[in-house]
């Protein structure tokens, strides 16, 4: 029966002599918004990397104090990079993750989130992908036993804190804002950090770097960077052996902020393939901004110094943890 369809199909659309064309990325450089999962692609042509910027899939219902699932909880995806899968990072997220971590160690989840935004921008006639996300931030303390299907681990849930994510997608760089809306009740902030988790490289023995401001990976094709716009406390590159199919070792830039009460902790990521003719200084970005609690106004200065403005609109969690509403809109054409 399948030899007969194959025949049929092959007399009519003649598929082994149709000629090859040009994925999209291999043609130009492409930014859009997928609004039903809650993403912003960017796919560049100088690397043929496609990034993804996840706010709004997470394999679990909104409210969820499960943990977050790698394959699905990340903010973000790539066809350059893998999410770690080992143990430890199905219990402690790093890569591509916004988490807040105690005295102990132990970081949060985002799993249950809110999307708020996902869009394209218009600023200046520069297309900019933006998204944006509420967390209900929790650690979660794993069930002994568990049914690994893809979902993440369930056990007992303790809220943490509230966290608005902003994602401003262009080219092979995310401006990555946080702002913690509240603390959860009896919890003592001076007791944490706000850890901020880059992309995830690996091939080879990965090299990295890092210094008061930034980290860096570079595996043997990809090259993942972190660098902070706003007061960092550290910045770092974690090496894990065995936690991706992509090779033995895997380095993951990231950076540990202060946590402050409804603060803008401001960072940009880079991915990019080593090989690519020009290495932009990150050093040389800049966000500013402006307004109050419910809107923000955005400038940002990119890498190459290309210039673009948003205006993003914030509605104030509520107190029973779950943010209400749609909660963030963009002004465009700024």
């Amino acid at each position: 029966m399948l030899g007969l369809a194959s025949q049929r199909m092959s007399a009519r659309h003649d598929l082994d002599a149709a000629t090859e064309e040009p994925l999209p990325v291999e043609s130009s450089d492409h930014v859009f918004a997928i609004a039903s999962p809650g993403w912003v692609v960017s796919a560049t042509k100088a690397d043929g990397v496609v990034r993804v910027c996840n706010h709004g899939t997470d394999h679990a219902v909104e409210g969820s104090m499960a943990a977050d699932s790698p394959l699905y909880a990340r903010l973000g995806y790539s066809t350059a990079t893998f999410p770690l899968l080992d143990e430890r990072s199905w219990k402690a997220p790093l890569d591509q993750s916004v988490v807040l971590i105690d005295r102990a160690g132990d970081p949060t989840h985002r799993c249950g989130m809110r999307m708020l935004r996902v869009g394209v921008d218009s600023s200046h006639g520069v297309m900019v992908g933006v998204a944006a996300s509420r967390q209900e931030s929790h650690w979660v303390d794993p069930e002994p036993q568990q049914e690994n299907h893809g979902s993440g681990y369930v056990g007992r849930g303790t809220p943490a804190g509230s966290l608005t994510v902003v994602s401003l997608l262009r080219g092979p760089w995310e401006m990555r804002l946080v702002r913690i809306e509240q603390f959860a009740e009896h919890l003592d902030p001076a007791a944490l950090r706000l850890r901020v988790g880059g992309w995830p490289v690996s091939g080879g023995d990965p090299a990295t770097a890092s210094d008061a401001s930034g980290a860096m990976a570079e595996g043997a094709v990809v090259r993942s960077r972190i660098y902070a716009l706003t007061p960092v406390l550290e910045a770092a590159a974690d090496v894990v052996a065995d936690a991706s199919p992509l090779d033995a070792l895997t380095a993951t830039p990231w950076l540990a902020f202060s946590p402050r009460l409804g603060g803008w902790a401001v960072s940009v990521t880079e991915l990019t393939r080593r090989d690519t003719n020009s290495q932009y200084d990150l050093t040389t970005c800049a966000v500013a901004i402006g307004g109050d609690a419910s809107r923000a106004y955005i400038t940002v200065s990119w890498p190459d110094s290309v210039e673009t403005n948003h205006s993003l609109v914030i509605a104030p969690p509520t107190r029973a943890g779950l943010s209400a509403g749609h909660l963030l809109e963009s002004d465009e054409g700024l």
